[in-house]
């Protein structure tokens, strides 16, 4: 009989998200190596699927509160998957998965080996974070292991220090290039949707939120004449950035083309000249989008701010890490290879060079392959 495991998240493919792209990169892989898999997560409607061989339930969401959705089924569903589960793989933060874990009969839990793959500390909202940071330890104690993407963020965070003994390290992966060829034709479609933004173009995608720091690259923009700036996705943010880039006089140097369809999200990664990620907070503990960028021979511009960012891109070698909210800091490092041809193509085959060594999928799949053989090891 096959060993099940259940992952439980927030969402899953086709919903965009560094979590979801990692969830099904696990799920997939473990299923090629003869293990069965599920998948609960949150939607806007009660719903089963199979998708490549993993069964995807998904639990209506009836509101969110703060970040995090509650639905009404999700702990008569996760009780009956958790029944035939060997292994229980958790994907933090997702606080009403949780604390129905928290609430399971002890022994129950103890015939299952968990797994938490701790995506960032708990920022928002601070009126509820005395408490959910109560929950969290709980939740962490009650693990067998708790997978940190980087070191870095191992050693700094504050909730995962009482845990040392349970921690481990698997830095997040994205598949090698060879599996992201692009078509003349969505190469053409690319190229009509970003008329009229010329090169040299920045890049930046994922979640429109507060702490990837996108209005500071739209004042770094205003300061370096030339250059288009490419914002591909969504969120609350949104409307706001568009306003701020009328604002600040360069709406016609910037596009929001939205959500992608994956072929024309390879596309723009193509299309475009270097990739920046200014997150200002710690909730961007790995940036796994930024993998994304290097696989395509992009350099990278980062923050430093305590977490993968500034593991992953090494400083003057695969591109510029700056401080966080230093937009003139941010413009400068912008200049320097936006301009400089020759510095941009160098550091964007390092960053090519140096994911396919030591992020790709491949090695990920890997590493949590051996957590579910072999345990803590």
């Amino acid at each position: 009989m096959k060993p099940l495991i259940l992952h439980v998240g927030k969402g899953y493919w086709p919903n965009l998200g560094g979590m979801e792209t990692i969830t099904r990169q696990l799920a997939e892989g473990a299923v090629k190596e003869g293990f069965e898999v599920k998948v609960l997560a949150f939607g806007a409607n009660y719903s089963r699927e199979t998708l490549n061989s993993v069964e995807i339930i998904r639990v209506p969401t009836l509101f969110n509160f703060g970040r995090a959705p509650i639905s009404h089924l999700f702990r008569r569903i996760f009780n009956d998957l958790l029944e035939n589960a060997d292994i229980v793989h958790f994907h933090y933060p997702n606080p009403l998965a949780e604390l129905v874990w928290l609430t399971m009969p002890p022994g129950i839990r103890k015939k299952k080996f968990c797994v938490c793959s701790y995506q960032s500390d708990p920022l928002k909202p601070k009126v509820l974070l005395p408490f959910y940071k109560i929950l969290t330890r709980a939740f962490l104690g009650s693990c067998d292991c708790i997978v940190a993407s980087s070191d870095q963020y191992r050693l700094s965070s504050p909730l995962l220090r009482g845990f040392k003994d349970k921690v481990r390290v698997i830095p997040l992966g994205v598949d090698t290039p060879d599996n992201l060829e692009v078509s003349e034709q969505d190469r053409t479609k690319m190229g009509n949707i970003l008329s009229g933004r010329p090169s040299p173009r920045i890049l930046f995608a994922g979640r429109f939120v507060y702490y990837k720091g996108l209005e500071y690259l739209l004042k770094a923009v205003q300061k370096v004449k030339g250059v288009s700036c490419i914002l591909v996705g969504d969120g609350p943010c949104r409307r706001e950035l568009e306003e701020l880039a009328d604002r600040l006089g360069i709406s016609e140097r910037v596009l929001f083309p939205g959500h992608l369809e994956e072929s024309l999200y390879r596309a723009v990664f193509e299309r475009s000249d270097l990739f920046v990620l200014p997150s200002v907070y710690r909730t961007e503990a790995f940036g796994l989008v930024a993998l994304e960028a290097m696989a395509a021979g992009m350099p990278l511009i980062t923050t430093e701010i305590g977490t993968a960012t500034s593991v992953y891109n090494m400083d003057g070698v695969t591109g510029y890490v700056v401080p966080p909210f230093d937009v003139s800091m941010l413009a400068e490092r912008i200049t320097d290879l936006a301009f400089n041809a020759e510095v941009r193509n160098r550091m964007g085959k390092n960053a090519y060079d140096h994911v396919r060594k030591n992020y790709s999928s491949e090695m990920m799949i890997e590493k949590y392959l051996d957590l579910y053989r072999y345990g803590k090891g």
